[in-house]
């Protein structure tokens, strides 16, 4: 999965570092051919992630209702906050919960409570679920009486944030 986002910015970069030996500036139709390529790899990544989110949502309610408890309902703005979180990890390049009370910020919940994984360079969303289930506290967490999700993917980074 995570290839194809490699292909094309090669593809770019090979595009620019071609422009560069020939010691030419990029004229505007090339410059503008070159900003289209890079707006289109950002649409595919963007699209790639919301693909593993959701996934990691619907694996997640599998498993819960494997072992009869209620699917939980997913959320955009915990999604968001969940994103933004993931995004954080990512640039920090360590694994830390969100302070308490982060996702009752945006969203009425009684109790919230998250799962990370760092996913680097894999993020599988079975492999991810599954490392969540092989986890006792990862596990428990999983089944717990949450009502709402949100999956948020960064830079190999996932953080599941739950709300009741």
């Amino acid at each position: 999965m995570n290839k194809a986002f490699i292909i094309i910015p090669i593809g770019v970069a090979i595009f620019v570092a071609f422009m560069v030996v020939r010691n030419q500036q990029t004229t505007a139709e090339e410059h503008e051919e070159i900003q289209r390529l890079i707006a289109e790899e950002q649409t595919k990544n963007e699209e790639m992630v919301r693909v593993t989110e959701q996934e990691i949502f619907k694996l997640v309610n599998d498993a819960r209702q494997q072992r009869n408890r209620t699917a939980l309902i997913w959320d955009d703005s915990l999604a968001e906050r969940a994103r933004t979180w993931a995004n954080k990890l990512a640039e920090a390049k360590e694994l830390v919960h969100s302070p308490e009370g982060y996702y009752s910020l945006i969203i009425v919940c009684e109790q919230e409570g998250e799962n990370l994984v760092d996913a680097n360079p894999d993020a599988d969303p079975e492999k991810i679920v599954n490392s969540w289930i092989m986890s006792p506290s990862h596990f428990q967490n999983l089944l717990q009486p949450w009502r709402y999700t949100g999956v948020g993917y960064a830079n190999g980074f996932i953080v599941q944030a739950f709300c009741a």
